[in-house]
């Protein structure tokens, strides 16, 4: 169903594949972290919920000004700016919880991960449509919302694995393959 000529070009695969590491670096990271506030602090679900405001409500507001910096320098600003306050935020989790910084440390890197990530997103939307050509908008609307959905359940289902067996190690082990996941995108 897919032209694999569409696939051949360097930036759409790029922007493909970040778009796969966007969402698996998201969704993985909140799935992990509903269940550390949940079972490792002890919060119950609603509480758990509202820690994620920061990063939640900073993503919203990142993806308005993303729009601003981009038509004044352009589309590829606001990509890889986002990606490496995204990288930093990941990175910054997994710090937090390597050396137990509680919740104001977790709250703290939630905010660069959130934004970064909004910040990135709809920059990334444009370049992707604006690398072929309009007749092929749909086709790669959609093939770049099924690689980011997949990247989402594989996240989800790997992090999961992971926190399986020993909750911490594998919770640290998951944001640092979010981290690295949005560093290779940054990259390229």
């Amino acid at each position: 169903m897919v032209p694999l000529a569409l696939l051949r070009s360097r930036p759409v695969a790029a922007y493909l594949l970040t778009g796969f590491s966007i969402n698996a670096a998201f969704y993985g990271i909140a799935f992990v972290l509903s269940l550390y506030f949940q079972r490792v602090l002890g919060e119950p679900p609603v509480a758990a919920g509202l820690l994620f405001l920061p990063m939640t409500g900073l993503l919203t507001a990142a993806n308005l000004v993303s729009a601003r910096v981009a038509s004044r320098w352009g589309h590829h600003v606001p990509v890889r700016l986002g990606l490496a306050i995204g990288t930093l935020g990941m990175a910054a989790l997994a710090v937090v919880l390597l050396f137990a910084g509680g919740r104001l440390g977790l709250e703290l890197a939630l905010v660069p991960a959130g934004a970064g990530l909004g910040f990135a997103l709809p920059s990334l939307t444009f370049l992707l449509l604006d690398a072929l050509p309009p007749s092929q908008a749909g086709l790669a609307g959609g093939l770049f919302n099924a690689g980011r959905q997949t990247g989402g359940a594989l996240a989800v289902a790997v992090f999961g694995a992971l926190v399986s067996g020993s909750f911490l190690p594998g919770m640290r082990v998951s944001m640092l393959i979010s981290a690295i996941l949005l560093l290779g995108s940054t990259v390229a």
